[in-house]
């Protein structure tokens, strides 16, 4: 069995990445990590709303493709120790656009049965 689990360094992410490794475990199955590279627009000014143009303009960052790409790896570095930790070695692949269709993509080219994000 071909297990694909989506991760984006949140908690439920390695809660999916634990459940999976047991599923492997009992299917004698490979799993997958993914990491879908897509830079945005980050709001880094705190939950208050915007006052001004002017302060719109010093609040967004567009992440550029490096920045996102450096992010993934660490997300994805982070997952596979995770999964190391929990007996299971993985493969990791960083995706790139977004994720729902590149993560989508990615499981229909490699025939994987199953994705946990």
């Amino acid at each position: 069995m071909k297990l694909l689990v989506a991760v984006d360094g949140s908690s439920e992410a390695d809660d999916a990445l634990a459940h999976a490794t047991d599923i492997a475990d009992a299917t004698n199955g490979s799993i997958t990590v993914a990491y879908a590279v897509d830079p945005a627009i980050y709001d880094v000014g705190g939950s208050a709303p915007v006052s001004s143009l002017s302060d719109a303009e010093r609040r967004l960052l567009v992440e550029d493709v490096e920045d996102a790409e450096n992010r993934g790896l660490d997300v994805l570095e982070e997952a596979a120790a995770l999964a190391a930790e929990l007996g299971q070695d993985v493969e990791t692949e960083l995706l790139y656009g977004d994720p729902v269709v590149a993560i989508t993509d990615y499981a229909e080219s490699e025939g994987v049965d199953v994705i946990y994000v």
